[in-house]
């Protein structure tokens, strides 16, 4: 846990209310968002207001994606748990929090964000199983012989269960990644205010490309969500 006051921005910290940023960020999966988190580091003229906490993803064979596998069946428990404690103990506001994340990192982001009815920072989640089984041979081994449900069933839960609190949801994604239609579909169907980020910037190749192209408007929507700026709602074209 680094304490920190305010948000980021390319040059640094940006003196301003306190606020919390939990980072879901798995090594493998972190790319230019680990920048990010690096900003946010205690340092000279930093007051220890507010905090980061960066959550690593374990279990299953490549990662969890912060869920519940079959050797960790109360996981995704654990991890909400985890954050709301953190919120407690430093007396944060709820509409203070951002959880953020990139890929396997931003479907936490998601799913614990739904399930706390805290705001969230998610680029290019991975919200569904049927792309990496059936076109990347399993890639990510989230058949049933290491998870408990299908990332499909967790979410439309979610959706089901959704308590609505007000705070935010900003998803960023791209035409170009396989990830696409599904995450604008769920941005769609969340009941709370959501804003999408569509960028079809030439540089993006494939769904891992998205996270470091889309960094600017995610350092936007972190700061705007710490320091309670407005934001809209529906998409925007990049």
């Amino acid at each position: 846990l680094g304490a920190a006051q305010g948000a980021v921005g390319p040059q640094g910290p940006a003196v301003g209310d306190h606020g919390l940023l939990v980072a879901l960020l798995p090594h493998q999966e972190a790319g230019g968002l680990v920048q990010l988190v690096g900003l946010l580091a205690p340092g000279p003229g930093l007051v220890g207001l507010g905090g980061v906490v960066r959550l690593g993803d374990l279990g299953g064979v490549v990662g969890s994606f912060y869920g519940d596998t079959l050797d960790a069946p109360g996981n995704a428990t654990a991890v909400s748990s985890l954050i709301a404690r953190v919120i407690r103990s430093l007396e944060i506001p709820p509409a203070q929090v951002c959880l953020l994340g990139s890929s396997k990192g931003a479907t936490g982001a998601v799913r614990h964000g739904v399930a706390l009815g805290l705001p969230f920072v998610a680029a290019d989640p991975v919200l569904g199983d049927e792309y990496y089984e059936r076109s990347r041979d399993d890639a990510h081994f989230t058949g049933p012989e290491g998870f408990t449900s299908t990332k499909d069933a967790v979410f439309a839960e979610l959706l089901a269960s959704e308590r609505p609190t007000g705070a935010r949801g900003v998803f960023l994604t791209s035409p170009q990644s396989p990830q696409h239609d599904m995450v604008v579909e769920y941005a769609e169907r969340l009941k709370r205010p959501t804003l999408l980020f569509d960028s079809s910037d030439y540089r993006i190749a494939d769904h891992p490309w998205v996270p470091g192209v889309v960094l600017g408007p995610t350092f936007m929507a972190v700061n705007a969500l710490i320091l309670g700026w407005s934001l809209p709602e529906g998409t925007i074209e990049l």
